[in-house]
């Protein structure tokens, strides 16, 4: 087992987390779990609008209960909300997440292109991760491959303090954010509420 014994691979969607996961469970000193799989599957409640959620409650105690000789890489955007050893942020440049959001979701997707975007840009899960006490370090994926991203993760579980410092909150992309805000509220959907 590396320097960590649980890890959380994080960040908003569509940085790349499940791509690097899967190069990263190719190593045989590495398990990964999908965190999203793994709610959908065993950890998600209803609520009273018919939403599902994931029972956070119990996912933190099966977390706890994880018995491994290898070290576990928990994927997903909520996985630094869990008792982790370390967690590994993946941030992508603002313009670049934008292509990939919209490629991801389509324009129909605008509110979770905004809320994400804004996430990135003011470092949301750094945050979140940091306020919990959790050793965090982030990776700019914007100008590296996978398997580059996915080398520095190895390098980090062996101990080295990789870390980019990453900072977004710019007057540039406060104003590119509110480009993109003005060029997607003209679009309505009826799963609009606003």
């Amino acid at each position: 087992m590396g320097l960590y014994k649980l890890v959380a691979l994080t960040g908003v969607p569509c940085v790349g987390k499940s791509t690097v996961a899967n190069i990263l469970a190719k190593y045989e000193d590495v398990e990964v779990v999908n965190l999203n799989r793994l709610i959908i599957e065993k950890f998600s409640v209803e609520s009273e609008g018919g939403v599902k959620t994931a029972d956070m409650e119990a996912l933190e105690k099966h977390v706890r209960n994880l018995k491994s000789d290898k070290t576990v890489i928990l994927e997903g955007h909520l996985s630094h909300l869990l008792p982790v050893d370390i967690a590994i942020v993946l941030r992508c440049e603002p313009k670049l997440l934008y292509e990939r959001l919209l490629q991801r979701y389509g324009i129909k997707g605008k509110c979770k292109i905004i809320e994400n975007l804004e996430a990135e840009i003011i470092g949301a899960i750094t945050c979140e991760a940091r306020c919990r006490g959790i050793k965090t370090l982030e990776i700019d994926v914007s100008n590296k491959t996978p398997p580059q991203t996915a080398k520095l993760i190895r390098q980090i579980l062996q101990g080295k303090d990789v870390n980019d410092f990453v900072n977004w909150l710019t007057e540039e992309n406060i104003e590119f954010l509110h480009g993109i805000r003005e060029k997607l509220k003209d679009y309505k959907f009826s799963s609009d509420y606003t």
